[in-house]
């Protein structure tokens, strides 16, 4: 049998999640990303247009993070809605639209995440010939095929014969829970080792920059931490349930966090990158 507990809302996530503060602290964070990106857009005077383009990069990974947190959010407040899998004819072994959302957010993170690592390796450290922008376009090519994957498993209840369709669902699941798992670390983890090159190889306001950068990066990657599902269930166990579960409250306050935290190690980023 298949676990039904396999990319669908994790059991234990608490209600205010996604609907309290925490709710409008996200929201802000997302409009803070949008400004932002417009904001570096806006060209100084005496800038260089090599300076111009990378600053397009860093804006296009700001939208795509803006996008990624608004599919989270579309996961959370819709985990059951039939119209993003049409395709799938009201086949019970394709859960809803939470796990079609959440890959379609990671999508995005690496779209956003990629398009850092190319304006790095194209203007800042042309020797790598591009080596990691490729890596994370074949990333993202694959989060794409899982998700051709998930919505043609559902689609194949009337072609799979038993046992052929759960072993395809299960592989399907098990392939997009190890995306989740694993790539979006390894596209931070690029940014980071190449901006710690530029610290150590750079001139000193380069380095000074690289490393504020490494500093805002991580922040962001801490207030993901903090949002994994993994601790957004232990959280609800961390406050009283009569206090967890209302607006203001202590477990409302945590969840809000990610996006507070996030919106600190944006304005560091821009603040070093305009």
């Amino acid at each position: 049998m298949v676990n039904p507990t396999i990319l669908s809302i994790p059991a234990g996530t608490p209600p205010i999640y996604y609907h309290g503060v925490n709710f409008w602290v996200e929201m802000a964070c997302i409009i803070a990303f949008y400004v932002a990106g417009i904001f570096l857009l806006v060209k100084k005077k005496d800038e260089l247009e090599t300076h111009r383009k990378i600053k397009v990069g860093y804006a296009l990974f700001m939208w795509f993070f803006a996008l990624t947190r608004i599919f989270f959010i579309i996961a959370i407040w819709f985990p059951s809605e039939t119209w993003a899998n049409g395709m799938a004819h009201g086949s019970p072994t394709f859960r809803g639209s939470y796990d079609f959302f959440v890959i379609f957010g990671y999508i995005f993170a690496a779209i956003g995440m990629t398009s850092i690592i190319y304006v790095v390796e194209k203007y800042l450290i042309t020797r790598l010939h591009r080596v990691f922008t490729i890596i994370g376009c074949i990333m993202i090519c694959i989060y794409g095929l899982t998700i051709v994957a998930m919505t043609q498993t559902a689609a194949a209840l009337s072609i799979l014969p038993h046992p052929w369709l759960e072993i395809a669902e299960y592989l399907g699941q098990q392939f997009a829970l190890l995306l989740s798992d694993i790539l979006s670390p390894v596209l931070i983890a690029v940014i980071v080792i190449l901006y710690l090159y530029l610290a150590v190889k750079g001139t000193a306001t380069l380095r000074r920059n690289a490393i504020l950068i490494i500093v805002a990066i991580a922040l962001m990657g801490v207030g993901s931490a903090i949002d994994g599902e993994s601790l957004v269930i232990k959280a609800a166990t961390w406050f009283p349930l009569e206090a967890g579960y209302t607006v203001g409250s202590l477990l409302d306050i945590y969840y809000a966090l990610t996006p507070a935290i996030m919106i600190v190690g944006l304005l560091i980023f821009v603040k070093v990158t305009y």
